[in-house]
């Protein structure tokens, strides 16, 4: 470190650059150790939430929440993040309003060709967990993950069929 510094300090002429350098260096190593915690609530609380959504539903909300439907295959987007070795998804989810006769939905998140999880997703708000490991395909840096839905239906109203309400994301790694 000293040979480093003695260096730097004949480059620059002066050890306050040399040390304005070495200590910007520690602090740039500090903050890309900083974990990933990446959240936001969807539907009309969140203006900025389509930034990261594609085929979901227009958002809407309640005396209690605001929330988007899922439709059966729609899609994650998480700018400048895929190439993290490993994360959690969290996703907040619930059942929403289905026809009596509609079996519970599963909802399944995809990564390229590889599930990471397939849930049942009940009635009551309650965050489902999946564990993102690395396996290449990136696109970019970003990470894109597909929820594919079963046991969606239609419903007047909704150009989009209806998977699952969502109403809240985290990407924590």
């Amino acid at each position: 470190a000293r040979q480093v510094a003695a260096y730097l300090a004949k480059a620059f002429g002066a050890w306050p650059v040399a040390a304005l350098l070495l200590l910007l260096t520690f602090f740039l190593a500090l903050a890309y150790q900083a974990p990933l915690d990446y959240s936001f609530i969807l539907g009309k609380g969140n203006t900025n939430d389509y930034l990261y959504l594609q085929s979901f539903n227009p958002a809407e909300s309640n005396s209690q929440f605001s929330f988007r439907w899922t439709t059966d295959e729609s899609y994650l987007r998480f700018p400048g993040v895929g190439r993290l070795p490993s994360a959690q998804l969290q996703l907040e989810m619930q059942s929403g309003g289905r026809p009596a006769n509609l079996p519970l939905p599963k909802v399944q998140v995809w990564k390229d060709s590889q599930m990471l999880g397939e849930v049942e997703v009940t009635p009551g708000r309650k965050f489902y967990s999946f564990d993102l490991r690395q396996s290449g395909g990136f696109k970019g840096g970003d990470l894109f993950l597909t929820l594919k839905v079963q046991n969606s239906f239609k419903e007047a109203g909704h150009d989009l069929p209806l998977g699952v309400v969502m109403t809240q994301v985290r990407l924590l790694g």
